[in-house]
């Protein structure tokens, strides 16, 4: 019979008794990176378009520039986050802010396949291509 001391420290003479854990692998987080975002999680009812707005364009723009989403990009151009959120903010009914804020975060969810200056056009691009029937 082992002692509990030779149980815990691992102490047997027989390695056959010793009794090894394996760690479950590590999975990486389901959580999307637009959860809990105001105006990106569909779990949150909006009542504000133009908080949501502004929080869509935040999480956005960090989420494909990172920190240097907020600054200016050149000499004449605004900061991506400024332009989203130009663009979210012209939604003239909250189903046009829906769904802006919508085919943003699709493209923004295709962050590696997308070129960074180019999100907000295939954003437009996207809502174009499912727009009224002309």
């Amino acid at each position: 019979m082992t002692s509990l001391l030779e149980r815990i420290t691992g102490t047997a003479d027989n390695p056959e008794e010793t009794r090894v854990t394996t760690p479950r692998p590590y999975a990486p987080a389901a959580v999307p990176w637009w959860a809990g975002v105001y105006g990106l999680d569909p779990a949150i009812p909006v009542g504000d378009w133009a908080i949501a707005a502004r929080c869509t364009a935040m999480a956005c723009a960090v989420r494909i520039h990172g920190v240097d989403a907020p600054y200016r990009a050149g000499l004449f151009k605004s900061s991506p986050a400024t332009r989203w959120h130009e663009w979210l903010w012209k939604a003239v009914t909250p189903v046009d802010a829906a769904a802006r804020r919508l085919a943003l975060r699709l493209v923004c969810d295709q962050a590696g396949t997308v070129d960074p200056d180019h999100v907000l056009q295939v954003a437009q691009d996207l809502l174009a291509a499912v727009g009224p029937p002309r």
